[in-house]
């Protein structure tokens, strides 16, 4: 056996591979894992479960001695040998560590028994998403030397805050035959086995609390990041940002504390108002989270213009395409929301909750936070129940406070929180006279698809000679390519949707906002991604028609500019023409949900926004037996899915049940794919990265821009990762079948 220095034993070191990388010793980086653990145990929230009472303390130790051990196996001799030169690691230290762990820890009792099983899971899947199958792949022989004890030596100085006793005849007991990397497989199993007869949705919490107190430490320890707070005092940003002194709502919301729900219009400064909340609420992390991609990306640049850089971040599906040189360096921060303000996706507090990947970091760090949640009405049934739960379970279990917001929060919706303690942030009367005094839009319904209306290209020829910016909005992408090639004689037009690549899409996002700060006509052309936080205003919209509240963020597009002096002084000018058409087809929409809103359109007055807010309640008075089935069997899901898992196991999409579970708008998901247009583009990328021609950064960023959504049921003219329909520059991905795009080659 070859004896090994203590002091040449180390956690991270420069290889051929990482040459940047700096020299850490594993006895330091352990003791300081451990200390950033003792600050993580008093911020981060244990749920809330009769089970616990008295059991706290014993979680917090054993979340501890899982930060101080759980990287002890990086001690290995085999291990450190692959370390220094850089060779792809075959052997696992997370699971090495077990093999140490289990020898000097002593679990008397029987809750010291799981817990110490819980926490050896916790370190197993510090680096990977916790699976029954984590380690049945074959690793070479591995053997832990004198260097072991010597690291162990160096943190004994922990042992009397613990039960932790460490053998003389240590490197004899990790060391047992056949080899070190079997006898650890059959503690991990002998583990998987101990708690087979226990899983349960305690047994899940404290999982999630000990491994996310392990990875989030270990990262900063790691990153030698500090923990962020928010330190920025929300009244100075409202005034630096817009340099006025508080309207008389935001007054009222500054002083509001606890879990609410806030309407607004259109134009009134919710995401500022929604800022000034955390003046009463900010908690260890905070969140501000929207439905889409699109959406954050604005938001993000709104705020980090008034926000220091280190305090606030952004993460969302498509990170890499959007982010700069320095965020993208701290990808795994972001991602694991380090910042002390996070902006990000509705999907992301879902995904956590689900046992997405290595889901105890995320779930831990919405535990005792602050939760924004904008545009909540672009959430269809589906993710509603599944973001009700979200709500009603880090409320209840881990103390978070939430601030629901929305433009239209029918009767309905208000009813759907309340039942959790969810209250008014402004009352309805008070918000009901501000919007009686907001008339943005006069409505005509036309009984004819918006393709039958024979005077429509006067119309827009006409109102494009007036210099009007038109908004023309259609419920499909192939009605909006369709319409879009129809005006080929307007010069000034842009279309936009969901299957245009993220490189095509950033570019007319960007055109549309140099087009909102110019003078003079264009005709701008949407499917319903144009209902999210779009922040341009049009003079004129046609539209198809939609579900009612759909229609009405539609209507929000248009005519936003609003003069505000009190609730009772509200002036935007003359009301934009708003142009409906009738819809019949069968999808996205529901056909009985669109039909109604047609007849409401037609035997309803509306006059001002206060009777929009009015009819939709109809609406939801209508639909919501529907509706509220669909959201309480939604609610349902996620405790599924634990079940499914075992309650502590990551969810494995590969399996059609679960796949169903998660499962958006009645089975219309969308996956991401490349055109077959840029096969050539995206080989070229894969070629140029491993010939070390381009940075791991250009490559993912460059590839991820050629990517675009594809309907599932497009499915079979998937080809591994390419999508054999035609790609127009212009028009987007369409229906049409590639007929020369390489498969054949």
């Amino acid at each position: 056996m070859s004896i090994v220095s203590y002091s040449k034993i180390y956690a991270k070191y420069p290889s051929p591979l990482s040459p940047k990388e700096k020299k850490v010793l594993l006895g330091t980086h352990l003791i300081e894992t451990y200390e950033r653990a003792n600050e993580l145990v008093q911020l981060f929230r244990l749920p809330k479960y009769k089970s616990f009472l008295g059991l706290e303390t014993q979680i917090y130790k054993f979340a501890q001695i899982g930060a101080l051990l759980h990287d002890i196996g990086k001690a290995d001799t085999y291990f450190q040998k692959q370390l220094k030169s850089g060779e792809k690691k075959k052997v696992s230290h997370a699971l090495l560590s077990l093999t140490v762990i289990d020898n000097i820890i002593n679990a008397s009792k029987d809750e010291d028994k799981l817990l110490k099983n819980i926490m050896m899971l916790a370190v197993a899947s510090h680096h990977s998403p916790l699976k029954k199958s984590l380690f049945d792949r074959s690793d070479p022989q591995s053997t832990f030397d004198i260097g072991l004890c010597g690291v162990l030596e160096e943190i004994q100085l922990f042992q009397k805050n613990f039960d932790i006793e460490i053998p003389e005849n240590i490197l004899e007991l990790v060391n047992k035959k056949p080899n070190t990397t079997y006898l650890a497989k059959r503690i991990y199993n002998r583990i998987k086995w101990d708690i087979v007869d226990v899983p349960c949705e305690e047994l899940r919490a404290i999982y999630v609390f000990i491994s996310g107190v392990i990875i989030y430490s270990d990262y900063l320890s790691s990153s030698r990041e500090n923990i962020q707070k928010l330190e920025t005092n929300p009244e100075d940003i409202i005034l630096k940002h817009k340099g006025y002194s508080l309207r008389d709502y935001q007054e009222k919301i500054f002083k509001f504390k606890g879990n609410g729900f806030l309407q607004l219009p259109t134009g009134f400064g919710k995401t500022e108002s929604a800022i000034l909340w955390l003046k009463e609420n900010s908690n260890f992390k905070n969140f501000y989270v929207l439905p889409t991609t699109a959406s954050i990306n604005g938001i993000y640049d709104r705020l980090k213009k008034v926000f220091k850089e280190e305090e606030i971040g952004f993460y969302h599906s498509y990170f890499e395409v959007f982010s700069d040189e320095n965020e993208f360096s701290k990808k795994t921060l972001l991602k694991s929301f380090f910042p002390a303000l996070n902006v990000t996706t509705f999907d992301q507090i879902i995904l956590s909750l689900m046992n997405y990947k290595k889901y105890g970091l995320k779930e831990v760090v919405f535990s005792n936070s602050s939760v924004i949640i904008d545009e909540v009405h672009a959430t269809d049934e589906r993710n509603l129940g599944l973001l009700k739960f979200a709500v009603d379970y880090l409320s209840k279990k881990y103390g978070s406070r939430f601030l629901i917001m929305s433009a239209t929060f029918p009767d309905y919706l208000r009813k759907l929180f309340q039942e959790n303690g969810f209250v008014e942030v402004l009352k309805t009367k008070y918000v009901n006279s501000i919007y009686s005094h907001i008339q943005r839009v006069k409505i005509e319904y036309k009984d004819s698809d918006i393709f039958d209306y024979e005077s429509l290209i006067d119309e827009l020829r006409k109102k494009y000679k007036k210099g009007e910016k038109i908004l023309i909005v259609l419920n499909t992408v192939e009605r909006a390519q369709k319409l879009f090639q129809v005006l080929i004689k307007f010069p000034k037009k842009l279309l936009l949707h969901s299957r245009f690549i993220l490189n095509d899409r950033c570019d007319r996002e960007k055109e549309l906002k140099e087009l909102k700060d110019k003078k003079g006509p264009f005709i701008f052309v949407s499917t319903q991604i144009v209902e999210i936080s779009l922040d341009i205003d049009f003079d004129v919209l046609y539209t198809d028609c939609a579900h009612f509240d759909s229609l009405v963020q539609r209507f929000g597009r248009v005519n936003r500019k609003i003069s505000y002096n009190g609730p009772n002084n509200i002036s935007v000018g003359k009301p934009a023409l708003v142009k409906v058409f009738r819809y019949e087809e069968k999808y996205p929409y529901n056909p009985e949900f669109v039909s109604l809103t047609s007849e409401l359109l037609q035997t309803r007055k509306i006059t001002n926004e206060n009777d929009l807010l009015k009819v939709n309640n109809v609406y939801y008075d209508i639909i919501k037996d529907k509706l509220v089935n669909k959201i309480e069997e939604n609610t349902k899901t996620i405790r599924q899915i634990w079940q499914k898992n075992s309650f502590i196991y990551a969810i494995d999409l590969k399996e059609e049940e679960l796949r169903n579970m998660v499962r958006t708008r009645d089975g219309l998901m969308s996956v991401s794919m490349f055109p077959a247009k840029f096969r050539t583009e995206v080989a070229k990328l894969e070629e140029e990265f491993k010939e070390k021609k381009i940075s791991y950064r250009q490559y993912v960023r460059e590839k991820t821009g050629y990517l675009t959504k594809v309907p599932i049921y497009w499915k079979n003219g998937i080809d591994g990762n390419f999508i054999n329909k035609k790609y127009d520059n212009k028009l987007g991905l369409t229906e049409e079948e590639e007929i020369d795009n390489g498969l054949n080659q």
